[in-house]
């Protein structure tokens, strides 16, 4: 059996370049679902998983600085893959490509910063009575399904980040 260009560099990006909390939490999402059918090598050969990768394109480029990969932005995304995985029905599942998940990273980036933006902006016993509202709702990244083209150029602090819940000015979801 040989190793493809794909696959070793998948490996190597595994091993040296992404966090071990995230190699883990594939490691488990594959024995699960199987690797041909969850995710495909592509994506990870591609980096979307490495800490140092960037979701940033020319139409998010007022959001650069937000959209870089964290532990939390990561493990975000691997719920969500989850959770949308799991949700579909077995005949209609197809593993993820970079196609699919380069947007979803940059949806699980711009809520992380959001979230980070509105408990700069408001009280922690307000942030506390709210957050859970947010995360429940259309909102929270688990249930935006955002376009390739969703972002728009930052204003206003985030559009007052979420405009006490009000995302909609800047997402497109």
């Amino acid at each position: 059996m040989k190793v493809g260009k794909t696959e070793s560099q998948a490996a190597l990006n595994l091993l040296k370049f992404v966090h071990p909390d995230i190699t883990q939490r594939l490691t488990d999402l594959v024995k699960i679902y199987t690797m041909g059918k969850f995710v495909t090598h592509e994506p990870v050969a591609a980096g979307i998983f490495c800490g140092t990768y960037n979701g940033s394109t020319s139409l998010s480029a007022a959001w650069t600085a937000q959209l870089g990969n964290s532990v939390g932005v990561l493990l975000l995304l691997c719920n969500r893959m989850e959770s949308d995985f799991a949700s579909q029905h077995i005949k209609m599942r197809k593993p993820y490509t970079s196609k699919d998940l380069e947007p979803l990273q940059r949806c699980c980036a711009a809520y992380l910063a959001c979230v980070e933006a509105f408990r700069e902006r408001f009280p922690e016993e307000f942030v506390k009575k709210e957050l859970p509202t947010i995360e429940k709702t259309k909102l929270g990244c688990h249930h935006c399904y955002c376009k390739q083209s969703w972002l728009k150029p930052l204003q206003c602090e985030l559009e007052a980040c979420f405009e006490v819940v009000k995302v909609s000015d800047f997402l497109e979801c």
